[in-house]
């Protein structure tokens, strides 16, 4: 039983590892898609300064700042006291 248990657990570690994996390859691609994008985007700027010439368009070669969320602390930390 116990054997049967682990053997499940490290299963649901593999298929966890895997999709993370595959979600990074994901993220890679859609990243790389980007920046083919954004390289087309400058030759064409390159081709037809005067009619993309905006500076709202400047904006698309740069990656938004994402928000990192702070991870609050639920537990109190340890705190050693002296007699």
């Amino acid at each position: 039983m116990r054997l049967k248990q682990e053997l499940a657990t490290t299963a649901d570690l593999v298929s966890a590892v895997l999709k993370r994996e595959q979600l990074k390859r994901e993220t890679a691609q859609h990243a790389k898609a980007v920046w083919e994008k954004r390289e087309d985007f400058s030759s064409l700027k390159r081709k037809f300064p005067s009619l993309l010439n905006a500076k709202e368009d400047e904006e698309l070669f740069y990656d938004k700042e994402r928000v990192v969320k702070k991870v609050k602390q639920t537990e109190q930390p340890y705190v050693l006291s002296l007699p």
